[in-house]
């Protein structure tokens, strides 16, 4: 139906932290999510590491190496952009992405 175009897709969590296998973490237990845990051959957890031919799984650090509370601007504008938005700040920002991150 589509040729030789490739397709992807892309899963954004937005607000999830991969946290460590362990009982107090639901996405560390299949049950919670079965479809994603079959597709990928693992649980949700901040270990996780896939790559395979057509797969690539693995978390990002939201915080790109700026302390402080995420924030949607720098948020969306690295997501977008794929530029450290919050290190080129100096800080997260909130709102909407406008001014220099633009």
């Amino acid at each position: 139906m589509f040729g030789d175009r490739h397709q992807f897709l892309l899963l954004f969590l937005d607000s999830i932290g991969l946290g460590p296998v362990s009982a107090a973490n639901p996405l560390s237990q299949s049950v919670h999510t079965p479809f994603l845990s079959q597709l990928l051959g693992t649980a949700l957890v901040e270990s996780m590491m896939i790559e395979a031919s057509g797969l690539l799984a693995k978390p990002i650090d939201a915080r790109s190496g700026i302390p402080g509370l995420l924030q949607s601007a720098t948020g969306q504008t690295m997501l977008c952009k794929g530029t450290k938005a919050a290190a080129f700040r100096g800080c997260h920002q909130s709102g909407f992405a406008n001014g220099s991150l633009r």
